[in-house]
């Protein structure tokens, strides 16, 4: 599967993530309005409740928004060649020795945790200044590495 498809299938993810953010915060919004307020019943903390949800969709909504224009400007090559040094937009195969899985990561500009199902398998979008994301970028293939805060070794399998 070419990066591009990847990106696309991570943007249409977010897409849906920021719509489905967007009908919440409506909704805790408008139950928000409706709600009786302390000087109507001082036993109803719904009015509060309602009003810390509106805030913090607000702020997902927000930082979704800033992952997708992240995406927009950033470009990706397509090229079948296998990159010799890990940066950003690159498609990482890791071994995690001890565990003996695999896992697959891009790392692309504002944005991680954001899996989709490839044919590939499920690969895992990550940002260039998460701690993995630091760890890995400027290395190649072959390379092992201490990874998280249990000191995990990995093997930098492929990079394309």
């Amino acid at each position: 599967m070419k990066k591009t498809e990847i990106v696309n299938q991570i943007k249409s993810k977010l897409q849906q993530m920021l719509e489905t953010a967007k009908k919440g915060k409506a909704t805790a919004h408008s139950d928000m309005i409706e709600a009786e307020g302390a000087m109507q019943s001082r036993y109803s903390t719904f009015k509060e409740e309602s009003e810390v949800l509106t805030q913090s969709l607000s702020q997902h909504t927000t930082s979704i928004q800033n992952m997708l224009f992240a995406l927009q400007g950033f470009n990706f090559t397509d090229s079948e060649s296998v990159d010799v040094k890990i940066g950003v937009g690159s498609v990482v195969y890791i071994y995690y020795v001890r565990e003996g899985v695999e896992e697959i990561y891009i790392l692309l500009p504002g944005s991680g945790g954001i899996s989709v199902e490839t044919d590939m398998g499920v690969v895992t979008a990550i940002s260039p200044d998460s701690p993995l994301g630091q760890k890995l970028i400027g290395n190649m293939s072959g390379v092992k590495l201490m990874v998280g805060p249990k000191q995990r070794e990995v093997e930098i399998v492929n990079i394309y």
